[in-house]
């Protein structure tokens, strides 16, 4: 009675999804996904890297994206793997001194190795198959896995975006100190001819308002 419930509520959450891809998909770019393992997927379905193949849903006409997981999965361990920053390295939020940033606290970060693969023989071929960990969370490995494969689905080269080859030819090294713009302007000048003060025109006058009233005089 229990798992038939579950079942139930699984199956309503599965069509309100798909109900408001339906109903957003073109104003959001929405696209629908699920993820499929590779014992399920079978030897018959089609595979593109993480990407597997389509369905249309007969209650919701809408098209759903199968995701190999186990790809996703074996991916993402790979690229935690790596030691050096550049293309593939995954990058944590973190505070200035190190401390936890964004929420990617130590638990966090747990749940994304949160299964453990497993190589198995399968009708003569080595098969990898993915586990979860007895009381361990893995919302975020989820998330990980559908954020690998909205990236396949949109065929966007990240390497090959300018941004990426900045920060990518930046990694390691202290930020470049911008120079001061220069600024134009007389700094000194030679002296004018009209600077020459002479003893026939005293400078000790006072101005009026209407004009000049200094003017030379007979000693």
């Amino acid at each position: 009675m229990r798992s038939a419930l579950r079942s139930t509520s699984r199956v309503i959450i599965i069509l309100k999804c798909l109900e408001y891809v339906r109903a957003h998909r073109f104003k959001y770019r929405l696209h629908a996904v699920r993820g499929y393992g590779g014992a399920k997927a079978g030897s018959g379905s089609r595979s593109f890297g993480i990407l597997r193949n389509t369905y249309v849903d007969g209650t919701t006409g809408v098209t759903v994206q199968n995701v190999d997981t186990d790809v996703g999965k074996s991916q993402l361990a790979n690229m935690l793997a790596r030691k050096e920053p550049g293309p593939g390295y995954v990058h944590l939020p973190c505070g200035v001194n190190g401390e936890d940033a964004g929420g990617w606290d130590i638990e966090a970060v747990a749940e994304l190795t949160a299964e453990y693969r497993r190589e198995q023989n399968v009708r003569g071929y080595t098969v990898t198959r993915w586990y979860k960990r007895m009381g361990r969370a893995n919302p975020r490995l989820d998330c990980f896995l559908y954020s690998l494969a909205a990236l396949s689905i949109s065929r966007l080269k990240i390497d090959e975006c300018a941004l990426q080859r900045v920060e990518a030819k930046n990694v390691g090294k202290e930020p470049e100190k911008k120079e001061q713009p220069v600024k134009w302007g007389v700094i000194s000048r030679a002296p004018l001819p009209s600077d020459i003060v002479h003893a026939s025109q005293p400078l000790d006058k006072p101005r009026s308002p209407w004009g000049v009233v200094n003017k030379p005089i007979d000693w």
